[in-house]
């Protein structure tokens, strides 16, 4: 589960050596690597999260960033 959280949070906020990218493309990315990268349990329970949720908690920690 961490580390499909992580590499979502990593996804979504800039980095010095890319721009951070859209939470459905984050949600795609995430969704192909399933079972290869990441426990596919923990996808989908980050695609349960709403939406809504997801992105009100990726811009309170792009703040502090």
């Amino acid at each position: 589960m961490f580390a499909a959280v992580d590499a979502f949070d990593a996804i979504t906020t800039d980095r010095p050596y890319r721009a951070a990218v859209s939470l459905n493309e984050a949600l795609h990315r995430l969704r192909g690597h399933r079972g290869t990268q990441f426990a596919p349990d923990a996808v989908e329970a980050i695609h349960l999260v709403d939406r809504g949720r997801l992105a009100a908690t990726q811009a309170t920690a792009n703040r502090g960033r």
